[in-house]
């Protein structure tokens, strides 16, 4: 028991320092091109698997909008001279976008569409309250914060997208 507690104090103690934790500019502009770059990953292998038409369409709006961002954001890095840095956050992400394509990937049929549609709406549930909570407040490029700003818009705009889409499977 004792040594259960200290697990799950240690554990509340790692994630108190990671949530307390001020990103760098290039840390937050890394962690939007591991989420989109992911995003367009999953978009494409839906688009050549799925056969569903509100599917298929819900992944080409996921594979236009997340490339503009990359495009947009890349804009702005580079006129402002911000360099991507990986941080933990990043490297968290990365593990997250591979452990859904695993699982996407390995699926056909109804099970995509759904398994997909699924992992859109967590991930966007997930992205918006990590973007205003975390990026937002600690992005001192006001380029950046603007281009945060914008993404928390468009991820509100998918994620309800999402769950319509959820209802007709």
């Amino acid at each position: 028991m004792k040594r259960l507690i200290a697990i799950s104090l240690l554990s509340l103690m790692a994630s108190a320092a990671h949530s307390a934790e001020k990103f760098t500019d290039g840390q937050v502009s890394q962690i939007l091109t591991t989420r989109n770059d992911g995003e367009v990953l999953l978009a494409r292998h839906v688009l050549d698997n799925s056969k569903n038409a509100a599917v298929k369409e819900f992944a080409q709006h996921m594979l236009d909008d997340h490339s503009l961002n990359n495009m947009q954001k890349k804009n702005i890095t580079s006129t402002k001279a911000i360099t991507g840095e990986e941080s933990w956050k990043s490297a968290e992400l990365q593990k997250e976008i591979s452990a859904s394509q695993k699982k996407i990937f390995a699926l056909k049929g109804k099970a995509l569409d759904i398994a997909y549609i699924d992992d859109q709406i967590k991930i966007h549930e997930g992205m918006v309250e990590g973007i205003q909570q975390n990026l937002i407040p600690v992005a001192k490029e006001p380029a950046l914060k603007k281009h945060l700003e914008m993404t928390v818009r468009k991820d509100e705009i998918h994620l309800n997208q999402a769950r319509a889409v959820r209802w007709t499977l």
